[in-house]
């Protein structure tokens, strides 16, 4: 019977090592976001106007097209930080405005910031360039926008 015990109190042993690293891992994790979350607020929104240029590099690299932003601004309502550009102007290969977009606003949550994205998008009064080719298609440079044979699409 005394062999059971000590087996059975050698197992409680490890399974409560094991159980307080679990604990110390997940509180671990937890102040690693709540660091994060704070450096956001504490240093990147109040900031934000500053690091225009390099927001523009990233955009302008993702999108394949060269921009310009007018203006950046960030706000915290609550937990829940909005990052706001004003005049945001694609151009077209030739150097000529293709499409603006006067405000975008986008609003981060940790879910969204986990997934690399944003929780909300909002682009308000967006404003295409489009040309009429020979051959009676519309385009823009950032979009095919319409083909007259057959009716509308978009493709990139």
């Amino acid at each position: 019977m005394a062999v059971l015990a000590n087996g059975s109190n050698a197992r409680l042993k490890t399974l409560l090592m094991l159980s307080r690293w679990a604990v110390r891992l997940v509180l671990g994790a937890w102040l690693v976001l709540i660091m994060i979350w704070a450096g956001i607020h504490l240093l990147i929104v109040p900031r934000i106007a500053d690091y225009r240029p390099q927001i523009e590099s990233w955009l302008s690299s993702s999108l394949g097209m060269p921009l310009r932003i007018d203006a950046v601004s960030a706000q915290t309502l609550g937990l829940i930080p909005s990052i706001e550009l004003n005049g945001v102007h694609l151009f077209d290969r030739q150097g000529r405005e293709a499409l603006l977009l006067p405000r975008v606003q986008a609003s981060i949550t940790p879910q969204s910031l986990w997934s690399l994205g944003f929780a909300q998008l909002y682009i308000q009064g967006l404003q295409l360039q489009v040309r009429r080719a020979a051959d009676g298609r519309a385009y823009g440079d950032c979009v095919n926008a319409f083909d007259t044979h057959s009716g509308l699409f978009l493709s990139r």
